[in-house]
Formats: structure tokens, C-alpha cells, sequence
């Protein structure tokens, strides 16, 4: 499981972007097979007072989570609830 954090840089190139994408690349999925990532604040939801609020750190780290196949993120932050799936079942 990784745990970001929204608060810190997120671009590439920095410290918690390389730290990521080290990460990903060290998993063996025939030790590990699930990947879990969380952070605080969802990047994707529908309520109007935090839509795209991090959307800076989806555009940098989106691509690394599919790339690496994330299975399931969970984060948090917002009162309401969305639900969305990352891959077709």
C-alpha cells in the first residue's frame, strides 16, 4: 500500500513523484498482487466545493497508477460519497 500525501510537491520531478514511481516499479505482483494507494482528498468527486481541487496532482500521478495497475485507491476529505471503477469489470 502507498500513502500520498496531497500536501507535499506532486510534480514530476519531485521527491514524492520519484518515490512513487520507484515504488511501483519494485512491486512483484507474484508476492504482492494487490496494489492499494490512498490519499486525503478524492481527485475525482461531484461535490461542488472541492471539484478538481487536486486536479494538478491527477494530472501527475494518474498516468503512473494505471501504468503500474493500481487495483483500488481510497481517499477521503469529502462528506458525501462517489463512487467510481477504474477498470471494466
Amino acid at each position: 500500500m502507498v500513502e500520498l500525501n496531497v500536501f507535499h510537491r506532486i510534480f514530476n520531478p519531485g521527491a514524492q513523484f520519484a518515490w512513487l514511481k520507484k515504488d511501483l516499479q519494485s512491486v512483484d505482483r507474484s508476492v504482492t498482487p494487490w496494489l492499494v494507494a490512498a490519499w486525503h482528498s478524492p481527485w475525482y468527486n461531484s461535490y461542488a466545493s472541492h471539484y478538481q481541487e487536486f486536479e494538478c496532482m491527477r494530472l501527475e500521478m494518474e498516468e503512473l497508477l494505471f501504468r503500474y495497475r493500481v487495483d483500488i485507491v481510497f481517499d477521503g476529505h469529502v462528506t458525501s460519497t462517489t463512487i467510481f471503477f477504474l477498470y471494466p469489470f
